[in-house]
């Protein structure tokens, strides 16, 4: 195996018309599941949980650039039992590598 950069097979482009296939880039969706465990019975932390659940959606425009759209939904509680909540957040990154 081999290390080597993600390449779409059409590369994004605005210049070409629709009939002449213009490049597209690629998708890739993603799915991610994350639990986190901060309490420590042994040494009487109590620091909190935590369950994510994170989509995800990836522009691929180009071998060196990408547009990255998350939405997590996560879940927690302080491990004292006061502060427990729910979080919903949507991200969108863009991304230049060279």
């Amino acid at each position: 195996g081999s290390i080597a950069r993600f390449k779409p097979k059409q590369n994004f482009s605005w210049n070409k018309k629709w009939s002449e296939g213009r490049g597209t880039g690629a998708l890739q969706v993603a799915v991610r599941y994350s639990e986190l465990d901060l309490n420590d019975s042994d040494a009487g932390i109590a620091g909190g949980e935590q369950e994510s659940l994170t989509v995800g959606l990836n522009w691929e425009l180009n071998p060196m650039s990408r547009i990255m759209y998350n939405y997590v939904h996560a879940d927690f509680s302080s491990g004292v039992g006061a502060d427990n909540g729910t979080l919903n957040s949507n991200l969108i990154r863009f991304q230049v590598d060279f």
